[in-house]
């Protein structure tokens, strides 16, 4: 299997960065169904990913809040990958990530090889 193309690359960043924006746009929902007043510190947590945006919230919203998050991180990983010329392969073996993989799962870090034997 071959490298990704500069096009393929493209596709792959176009959907991580339409996720990005679904996951903030989620995660600024639940904060306000949780009643977490917006604020500047609040959006720049939230921009940065960190982890206290989750401290006063109730159990479940918190979850909720630190599972997007989570994904953040992901795709800010995946979008660095791609800006460092490594978008698309596996951060464990090196090989190529299948271009029908990282379309379904476009933050995907590893091959379905390595994914697998990980669990």
């Amino acid at each position: 299997m071959g490298r990704l193309t500069a096009a393929d690359l493209d596709e792959i960043e176009a959907a991580l960065r339409s996720r990005r924006l679904a996951v903030v746009d989620a995660v600024r929902a639940r904060l306000a169904v949780a009643g977490a007043a917006p604020s500047a510190r609040l959006a720049a947590r939230l921009a940065e990913g960190s982890s206290r945006l989750a401290d006063d919230l109730p159990p479940e919203e918190a979850m909720m809040v630190r599972n997007g998050l989570e994904q953040l991180r992901a795709i800010d990983d995946a979008l660095r990958r791609i800006e460092f010329g490594v978008g698309g392969l596996c951060t464990q073996c090196g090989a190529q990530i299948a271009i029908a993989r990282l379309r379904m799962l476009p933050q995907a870090a590893t091959c379905a090889a390595c994914d697998a034997l990980a669990r």
